[in-house]
């Protein structure tokens, strides 16, 4: 509203309210007597956004909040990552964050693979599926991982056997 007694309401626009004989300046509150109003840090939460709060913007960016609590959610979850207090048995801040780090990449790797084990885009070397026999792995004269064949010998031999 504009008002007579506060100059700094002068700068508004004509299509506000004007207050109607607002009294003596010996009766105005004390905002309207003051040079600067001083407005507490708790009060200005809201105003310190960004955005403004409820707009269209602020709820668009509000709303990525929901993906990263169902991320913490995931990584708490005890049939996903299950971390919780003591989680792994590294003393001090750098360690501790290390290992945080490698259950949070073994969490996205996981969502990765099951993202695309459901959309059957298995293009990527790391969404391949495993194969079905998880027997023993040996490299060929390549490198390449090769899966072992049967073992041709009798185990215990027949000569240990008797």
């Amino acid at each position: 509203m504009k008002c007579a007694l506060c100059p700094l309401s002068a700068d508004y626009g004509d299509d506000r309210p004007v207050v109607q004989d607002p009294g003596p300046l010996a009766t105005a509150p004390k905002c309207c007597r003051q040079e600067t109003v001083v407005i507490p840090g708790p009060a200005l939460s809201k105003l310190r956004q960004r955005d403004d709060w409820g707009s269209p913007q602020w709820i668009e960016s509000f709303a990525r909040r929901t993906h990263i609590e169902g991320i913490f959610g995931n990584l708490r979850n005890q049939s996903t990552q299950n971390i919780k207090r003591g989680f792994c048995r590294v003393v001090g801040l750098p360690k501790t964050s290390l290992m945080l780090t490698f259950e949070v990449v073994a969490a996205n790797i996981r969502i990765v693979r099951q993202w695309a084990k459901r959309t059957g885009l298995t293009t990527d070397p790391l969404c391949v599926p495993f194969p079905l026999d998880h027997g023993f792995e040996e490299l060929d004269e390549n490198g390449q991982i090769c899966l072992a064949e049967p073992f041709s010998f009798d185990d215990p031999p027949d000569d240990l056997a008797s």
